[in-house]
């Protein structure tokens, strides 16, 4: 497993909100992205929650993964400064963006 890498959870479980106490569902098949804190649940229910790791999957973390996280990085501009619309403006391309910021976070990182 990497740091910024994409997980689908295999089976549906039951989280607790610490805000609200409320009980949420994270259904199978729901996906997260890896961080440092433990998995950020990206859709579903429980979207926005941090489910922590266990200490096994903590130490398995070895590395990071560079294009999911630049995907990320594209889809987050995208929803906040429609940056698809000012690429096509200028005739470049999805995949030509989303390289130039993986070849940054390899430069950096």
């Amino acid at each position: 497993m990497k740091l910024g890498q994409r997980i689908k959870f295999d089976k549906t479980f039951e989280i607790t909100s610490e805000l609200s106490n409320k009980k949420l569902k994270v259904a199978k098949g729901d996906s997260a992205i890896v961080t440092k804190r433990g998995y950020r649940i990206i859709n579903g229910e429980g979207r926005g929650k941090i489910v922590a790791f266990t200490k096994e999957e903590k130490e398995s973390i070895k590395g990071l993964d560079y294009e999911n996280m630049a995907m990320a990085i594209y889809e987050r501009l995208d929803r906040e400064f429609d940056i698809k619309e000012h690429l096509d403006n200028y005739d470049i391309y999805e995949e030509e963006c989303i390289d130039s910021i993986m070849d940054f976070l390899l430069d950096v990182l």
